[in-house]
């Protein structure tokens, strides 16, 4: 049993104290953590881009919407497992090793990441990634979906 336990003792503070150089400029980065609503109604209203709702959903029911400014997060579930629909404004990469499909005339890459298929497409400026333990013909139904 220990009663009496001392951290850092004899590190001075001024070690932990940065000065940037002279004439560099600092910029403040304004982190903001993303909110979370119950419906895309209320998450819209802090969305600087229309999120993209789908009409179908493999019979998964919306549990909630995670949104910053440029992102927002769709979590359905159907009771024991969650589909996930990613939107942003800021573009990413594919992974090389996607297959290309086409949804509604446009291309759409398709894979399986740690078991989960995972589907990108690109709708009306916003890169848009939906995930699930879904097969990849339901994936492409509900990216047809998306408006």
């Amino acid at each position: 049993e220990y009663r009496n336990l001392s951290f850092n003792t004899g590190v001075d503070d001024s070690l932990f104290e940065f000065k940037p150089p002279e004439g560099a400029e600092v910029e403040k980065f304004d982190f903001k953590l993303p909110k979370t609503y119950e419906s895309v109604e209320e998450a819209q209203k802090e969305a600087s881009f229309k999120i993209l709702v789908p009409s179908y959903t493999a019979g998964y029911e919306l549990k909630s919407v995670s949104v910053t400014n440029e992102s927002a997060f769709l979590t359905y579930s159907d009771g024991e497992k969650a589909l996930t629909i990613f939107e942003s404004t800021e573009k990413s990469e594919v992974p090389k090793d996607f297959e290309e499909v086409e949804i509604n005339g446009e291309k759409a890459y398709y894979g399986e990441i740690f078991g989960a298929s995972v589907l990108y497409i690109e709708k009306n400026g916003v890169q848009v990634s939906i995930s699930g333990e879904l097969p990849k013909e339901e994936l492409m139904k509900i990216a047809e979906s998306l408006s």
